[in-house]
């Protein structure tokens, strides 16, 4: 069917919005005649005039001029004038307004989606309603028949966002407040949906606000991003701000007393108490510079984004403060290592995409540094305490021979059938109980090559891991299975690698090699699969080990469960 568009822009148009302004920015530019004191701001259809209350009743008069003959027409009930003084607005101007059906609002009034003005009270309420409105959407988050892995995907990348531009348009000192109520009800989502008790220590679910990339689960707090967001904006904005002062060398010099300056100082203590030392480059020691600093546009390329990365290793830091046992420290360290979080970014598009609630809240636990079941025994019936070593299953010699080993064989299954599908020859070694020869898990025959893998999973704090060096796990053993499969592999005229996973989910130096040549593999095909493309691999893999902690997890909790109560 052939839909023909004969007049305006077609809704859902990837460029309608941008074809939009293009049309109407001329007549934007001509509202202001007459009026030479007169500033516009305009998002799209969104049209702010900023200027004396005459000369901006005299440019409201222009537009509705301009307008008549374009098909576009004023909507007085959406237009609004905001009067910004403590003093009622003169008689006048009222009567102007009302000829012209505009609704005066006195000190404070909602623009471009954001409170404008000075009346708190009124700017408070309308922030308790924003952050209220997201209810039902939390509400909804915790339905049982919304899996975990989808819940977690919404909140991170849907629900949170829907705050960021607040975050940038309101000073922290206002949003202060609303935006730690929203904050409480997220991580209160997401303990929930994870299962977790209400009475579980709040730094154990620090990760939670933390990024992935530093081992956490990217569910960020909106105050505390807050003074980055609202000080880069400010910096974007000053040139235009300055532009809107009648004297801005008066201004520049701080003689001009205006709310603003007071968001900038509120704001500037707010970074500097949540950053220990900020670069000057990004900002300068007296927030009066803000102005000389930013005025002109000089603008450090991603000052929000630096910013936040500086808090977000201050919030880090804490939690290594609250948790500063060895293991905690390794476990931060391995789940922040490349790719570790990939089962947190995963779109559940398919199977090998997919964990069930059982398999993420496992997974999750792993990852917080929890114990794998809430009130479980004491003790392990290997004899460890598991009160020291939450993780403890995940390195137990009781639990090797069936649930270790069933996980270590799904990385071995999915590692041969990712290079069978990429068109090479795979043999499995099986073996067999009591066989003693030396064979390594996997051998790969290339056209010009073959290649013998071993696969390992390894905990990398386990009581017997001392190193708290990144990626010192999966050397160690990579130096193991060299020394054991070397000669074999020069025997056969092949070529040894070990694929070492962290049980956190960072991969060896040798296993992203494998990857890597993989890849190349697949340069050279006519065609590549989604399924083989390297983000896809890299998600299957870190599902499939996700999901093989999960059986470890689970078989060992009933295990000590089991010996528990026969005992």
């Amino acid at each position: 069917m052939y839909v023909s568009s004969e007049q305006g822009v077609k809704q859902g148009d990837g460029l309608g919005s941008l074809l939009f302004s293009l049309s109407v920015q001329w007549i934007y530019r001509l509202v202001t005649r007459e009026a030479k004191r007169v500033r516009c701001v305009a998002v799209a259809d969104d049209l702010n005039l900023v200027g004396p209350a005459s000369e901006v009743l005299r440019a409201f008069d222009n537009l509705s001029v301009d307008i008549r003959d374009t098909g576009l027409r004023l909507r007085a009930s959406k237009c609004g004038l905001l009067w910004p003084h403590n003093a009622p607005p003169p008689a006048d101007l009222c009567s102007a307004a009302a000829a012209r059906s505009i609704p005066i609002s006195q000190g404070c009034m909602v623009t471009l989606g954001a409170p404008v003005g000075f009346d708190q009270a009124r700017m408070d309420t309308w922030l308790r309603e924003k952050v209220d409105s997201h209810s039902q959407f939390f509400k909804l988050l915790l339905r049982p028949d919304l899996p975990v892995q989808v819940a977690f995907l919404l909140l991170r990348q849907c629900l949170i966002p829907s705050m960021g531009y607040l975050a940038r348009v309101v000073s922290p000192r206002t949003l202060a407040s609303h935006a730690t109520s929203f904050d409480d009800t997220v991580i209160r989502t997401a303990s929930e949906k994870l299962g977790l008790p209400p009475s579980i220590d709040t730094a154990a679910l620090l990760p939670l606000c933390l990024p992935i990339r530093l081992g956490g689960f990217g569910l960020r707090s909106v105050r505390a991003v807050s003074p980055a967001a609202y000080w880069a904006s400010l910096a974007c904005a000053a040139p235009y701000i300055l532009d809107f002062v009648p004297d801005k060398h008066q201004f520049l010099r701080g003689d001009v007393k205006v709310d603003t300056l007071e968001d900038v100082k509120s704001c500037h203590r707010a970074l500097c108490s949540m950053i220990a030392r900020i670069p000057r480059d990004l900002v300068p020691p007296d927030p009066a510079n803000i102005w000389v600093t930013y005025g002109q546009g000089a603008v450090s390329r991603g000052l929000q984004k630096a910013l936040c990365v500086l808090i977000d290793e201050r919030i880090a830091a804490d939690y290594g403060t609250a948790r500063a046992h060895r293991g905690d420290k390794q476990r931060m360290t391995s789940c922040s290592a490349r790719n570790a979080g990939a089962w947190l970014t995963v779109i559940p598009s398919s199977p090998a995409a997919t964990l069930i609630d059982t398999e993420f809240r496992y997974a999750a636990r792993h990852r917080l540094g929890l114990p794998p079941q809430h009130n479980l025994p004491a003790a392990c019936p290997c004899g460890a305490t598991l009160r020291d070593d939450p993780a403890h299953f995940h390195s137990c010699s009781r639990l090797m021979p069936r649930a270790i080993t069933a996980r270590h064989d799904g990385i071995v299954q999915l590692v041969a059938a990712i290079f069978r599908r990429a068109g090479a020859l795979v043999n499995i070694e099986v073996k067999c109980d009591g066989e003693t020869r030396v064979r390594p898990d996997i051998e790969i025959i290339l056209p010009d090559h073959s290649i013998l893998v071993d696969v390992a999973v390894v905990h990398p704090s386990a009581p017997s891991r001392r190193s708290l060096t990144p990626l010192a796990a999966t050397r160690d053993i990579e130096n193991i299975k060299a020394a054991k499969y070397s000669s074999v592999a020069s025997e056969r005229g092949a070529r040894f690698m070990a694929f070492i996973v962290e049980s956190y989910g960072a991969l060896g130096k040798q296993a992203m090699e494998l990857l890597k040549l993989l890849d190349s593999i697949l340069d050279r095909a006519p065609a590549r699969p989604f399924e083989l493309s390297g983000r896809a691999v890299m998600e299957a893999l870190a599902v499939a080990l996700q999901r093989g902690n999960a059986f470890v997890s689970h078989s060992g909790s009933l295990t000590a469960r089991a010996q528990a109560a026969s005992v």
